[in-house]
């Protein structure tokens, strides 16, 4: 048996149980394995187990409630009650604990704590929330913040240091340690946050003193999350004043931290390109990180703001901050060159906000820039991320339906360092390798676009065709005829298999 599945379920992570368990499905007997979930269905769970139909527990189930009657009543035996209030004590335990054991280990160590002091009584039992973890969750962030009034709860947690933790930890990737949090949460120093969290006790596993910078800050339990940021169905239409009073936004989590990576972490190193150096240049990545004086903390923050600001930027509710990471040239680079074996992410995010955008004109321009970036930018970049600059001169007709397409490209080729800012001749002679020269038009070559596979290359001329050339070869495979004046623009498919043309003669063919 593996309990917690969903505490160790990691996409991304080849060796997290769950992913290895799916890549060896087929070589499990039938009949041994069997998915288990409790009152909090798991969907990624669920999902990724797709076919198993999962054996539900229930915190009512007869042989749950008996266990967890055995737990509490074990546990008790310690704390120097006699028999009579020991009963009592644990059959209101199990009474607000509704059947959830997470809720009596909180209670135990909770009582662990006071039982110190002096021995426990029935009245401490009696005093305990009631409602299972939604009710001990509560009573423990209205512990922290004292009053009686709602309106009071509200307001005091809204402008609390605690709550912006709280917002970065629940919509984080992955773990931060104390020093990388410190960093987002822009504390004064790290001994500050250790005592914003200090209050909500086991809630959270963090470093007990602010001299363990590198030691990790995590919400306990998967549950904790789930009441903050409570994403139920049920709860998704309703009126806001449904929430309990510590309720976070889920959005607004992201647009926290999508908001300061984006503007205050990324910057200087974004600023720094371009660095001279292909991909994998040792004295160009040194340079990165030493031109910011970043030790190892540092740069596995940078790292985790390059990977992910793109994902929390899709998940935010903030377009500023989406528009300007995904359509910024500079972020290609630097992607490239710190996460080099993941820059398929960067796609996956952009498509995640072009479809997150809605009706939004934004969706258009994110579109526009990802049928572009996939199939031309990419592949150019992973031979030299110094190519991302040039390829300013290069952008496709319709980039931002906002504006004239050139008035777009002056703007892009404004932002080109001067350090690279060569003339439209010479620009990928000076930055990259010429792999082909491909011959045939008669005329001033007006329009070119790749395949979405990148193994076709379409062309239009003033000589008024239209040539098809296999990309790796250069070899022409088709010439099309048909327009009697200039052809301006050319384009494929998205399936490939046919292409469009514009002309100066009035007609789309």
């Amino acid at each position: 048996m593996i309990d917690a599945l969903d505490e160790t379920f990691d996409r991304e992570e080849a060796s997290s149980i769950v992913n290895v368990l799916i890549r060896n499905l087929k070589t499990i007997p039938g009949g041994c394995l069997s998915i288990a979930v409790s009152s909090r269905p798991e969907v990624d769970i669920l999902t990724a187990f797709n076919g198993y139909v999962p054996l539900k527990i229930e915190c009512e189930e007869k042989s749950n409630k008996e266990d967890l009657g055995k737990f509490i009543e074990a546990r008790l035996k310690g704390y120097g009650m006699d028999e009579k209030c020991q009963k009592e004590a644990a059959r209101i335990l199990q009474e607000k604990a509704a059947g959830m054991f997470l809720y009596a280990k909180y209670v135990f160590e909770q009582l662990d704590a006071k039982a110190e002091e002096a021995q426990l009584a029935l009245g401490d039992i009696k005093g305990l929330p009631d409602g299972g973890l939604d009710g001990y969750y509560e009573a423990t962030f209205r512990r922290i913040f004292g009053g009686k009034e709602q309106a009071h709860f509200r307001s005091k947690f809204e402008g609390h240091p605690l709550k912006r933790a709280l917002q970065v930890l629940v919509a984080v990737q992955r773990d931060l340690t104390l020093w990388e949090l410190s960093k987002i949460v822009e504390a004064k120093d790290m001994k500050d946050v250790v005592e914003t969290l200090r209050p909500l006790g086991g809630l959270l596993k963090t470093p007990p003193r602010a001299n363990r910078p590198n030691e990790l800050v995590q919400l306990n339990h998967k549950s904790v999350r789930d009441w903050l940021v409570d994403e139920t169905e049920e709860k998704r239409n309703t009126n806001t004043d449904e929430w309990h009073d510590f309720h976070l936004d889920i959005k607004g989590a992201h647009t926290a931290v999508a908001t300061f990576l984006w503007t205050k972490w990324l910057p200087p190193y974004l600023n720094m390109l371009p660095l001279e150096g292909k991909l994998g240049d040792t004295a160009a990545n040194t340079k990165l990180y030493e031109g910011n004086g970043l030790k190892t903390g540092a740069q596995t923050l940078l790292a985790y703001a390059v990977r992910y600001c793109g994902a929390h930027a899709a998940a935010s509710d903030d377009s500023r901050v989406v528009e300007g990471y995904f359509t910024s040239l500079p972020v290609y680079e630097l992607f490239l060159r710190v996460c080099p074996n993941a820059i398929g992410d960067l796609i996956a995010q952009l498509g995640d906000a072009t479809r997150r955008s809605g009706e939004d004109p934004l969706a258009g321009k994110l579109e526009h820039w990802m049928r572009w970036a996939q199939p031309v930018l990419l592949p150019s970049l992973k031979q030299d991320p110094r190519c991302v600059y040039p390829y300013a001169l290069q952008m496709p007709q319709g980039m931002d339906p906002h504006n004239k397409a050139e008035q777009t490209k002056r703007a892009w080729v404004r932002r080109i360092p001067e350090s690279i800012r060569v003339t439209r001749t010479d620009a990928f002679r000076a930055l990259s390798q010429q792999l082909l020269v491909l011959k045939g038009h008669s005329e001033w070559v007006t329009s070119v676009g790749f395949s979405r596979d990148g193994k076709r290359v379409v062309s239009g001329s003033d000589d008024n065709t239209v040539r098809v050339w296999d990309a790796g070869t250069g070899t022409q495979l088709h010439e099309l005829k048909g327009h009697n004046d200039w052809v301006y623009s050319v384009g494929f498919s998205q399936n490939g298999k046919r292409i469009v043309s514009g002309s100066e003669d009035r007609t789309v063919r």
